[in-house]
């Protein structure tokens, strides 16, 4: 991934992982399912990344194969001041 900008890596990185995530939970990886994910239970950060830009993004994993299977441990989402 060294060709792509940090952006790129960090909207691939965190489409992966919720992805993943669904996966885990047997939840259906629509790319509504993924973004719904990313945008709503991920760091508020996120929202300001246009949707097209998260789908394209999704698209270029898709056409990379890198997709996830479910393994591992669900990310964890590290408190904000509101859940402390």
């Amino acid at each position: 991934m060294r060709h792509y900008d940090t952006e790129h890596c960090k909207i691939a990185a965190t489409l992966y992982a919720a992805w993943n995530d669904l996966l885990i939970d047997a939840k259906e990886p629509t790319d509504d399912a993924i973004l719904h994910e990313v945008l709503n239970n991920w760091h508020e950060e996120k929202k300001r990344i246009p949707k097209d830009r998260w789908l394209s993004v999704l698209q270029w994993i898709r056409e990379k194969g890198l997709i996830p299977t479910g393994f591992g441990k669900k990310t964890k989402v590290k408190p904000t001041q509101d859940n402390t």
